[in-house]
């Protein structure tokens, strides 16, 4: 789990800033720490990366280099990681599905390990261009990797939320919804990038940027997704699993990246077949996001809460309770299920999980037991 930890820089660190001040002319720098904290408190350098972040990737591409035995070879490093860190990893790895026998790639760890993204955005999106809902899983896929596109002006919360429910009213082709749509981060992220896409094409920037400002949504993000669809579309291509148009490659730049939107968003195209159906994006984003499952009371073996269950099963404004099989869970405010007072099913995928006041699921979506 991420935790957002208070921590003193390293007097490297320091050192590095303080000569910030003198880069064009002689200048001064305030430190604010004591001469007794930098001399004796502070590290002489950061702690390394290897050591405060999870290892999946990084053991995924020790095996795709054939570098041997992950623990054996990580444990060579001048600071190696604890091996519960490793031995976390290599679990995951085989619960995706991307190890088998010892510690030996499977055909999806093969093409996990040339994807440049997290293995579980990774898993969504070959996923998705098998199971023919490519368009959607991109736009899924890209937002997790980068950041949400809803901005949260101050005291404009009830707002915020109100432009949210009005997207999650619509279809994915923009046509009044049904209820299926409901309590999904991950599909009101689709619903925003597909209207914001079908402005763009037809109407021109300018409009597009209205209906940024309409919806709360951040501009310069939707482009940015636009260009990370494309990326990840071509990662695809050249594994072999999507087509590229014949005569894309001969073709400006300019007009390059809108035809290859318009051939990633095109539904007609074997690998978007169902990209309407929000039931098989779903499936495709839980088999992406697995083992990141919560589940409510409803849906929690009693012996994986130390066979104690909790006698309220509500909380606050009746609200259902999140447990992750290990501790109870909340749903991040900024999550369209944050203030959810019934849901259609007891459980829900997330990708992240971060511990600041609490223990929050940030982008979450409410998910069928099938």
């Amino acid at each position: 789990m991420s935790s957002i930890v208070e921590d003193w820089i390293s007097r490297a660190n320091a050192k590095q800033r303080r000569g910030r001040a003198g880069r064009v002319r002689p200048g001064l720098c305030f430190c604010l720490y004591t001469h007794h904290r930098f001399e004796k408190l502070m590290r002489p350098f950061q702690v390394p990366e290897m050591l405060r972040m999870p290892l999946t990737e990084l053991c995924l591409q020790i095996k795709s280099l054939h570098l041997g035995d992950i623990k054996s070879f990580l444990l060579k490093a001048v600071e190696p990681p604890k091996e519960e860190a490793i031995s976390s990893a290599i679990d995951l790895l085989f619960k995706v599905g991307a190890f088998e026998g010892h510690e030996e790639l499977s055909p999806l760890g093969y093409h996990l390990a040339k994807l440049p993204v997290d293995v579980l955005i990774g898993k969504m999106m070959l996923y998705g261009a098998i199971f023919g809902c490519l368009s959607p899983v991109l736009s899924v896929a890209a937002f997790l990797s980068y950041k949400s596109p809803f901005i949260s002006p101050k005291d404009e919360k009830q707002n915020v939320e109100k432009a949210k429910a009005a997207l999650l009213n619509e279809n994915l082709d923009g046509s009044t919804s049904i209820i299926d749509n409901k309590q999904s981060d991950h599909l009101l992220m689709v619903i925003a990038y597909n209207k914001w896409s079908r402005i763009l094409q037809e109407h021109g920037a300018r409009s597009a940027h209205q209906f940024c400002r309409s919806f709360y949504l951040n501009s310069t993000v939707m482009y940015m997704i636009r260009d990370m669809r494309l990326q990840y579309g071509s990662l695809l291509a050249d594994i072999g699993l999507v087509d590229l148009p014949k005569d894309n490659l001969n073709q400006m730049n300019g007009n390059r990246k809108s035809n290859l939107e318009s051939w990633f968003a095109n539904i007609s195209l074997p690998f978007n077949l169902y990209a309407g159906y929000t039931s098989v994006i779903k499936s495709v984003i839980s088999a992406g996001l697995y083992p990141n499952v919560a589940a409510t009371l409803e849906g929690v073996d009693p012996g994986a809460l130390g066979g104690r269950k909790p006698s309220d099963v509500l909380f606050g404004k009746d609200r259902p309770r999140w447990y992750d099989g290990r501790r109870e869970v909340h749903i991040h405010p900024s999550s369209v299920n944050h203030s959810l007072k019934s849901v259609q099913y007891p459980f829900l995928v997330f990708l992240e999980k971060v511990e600041t006041s609490k223990v929050f699921l940030r982008d979450t979506s409410v998910i069928s037991p099938y």
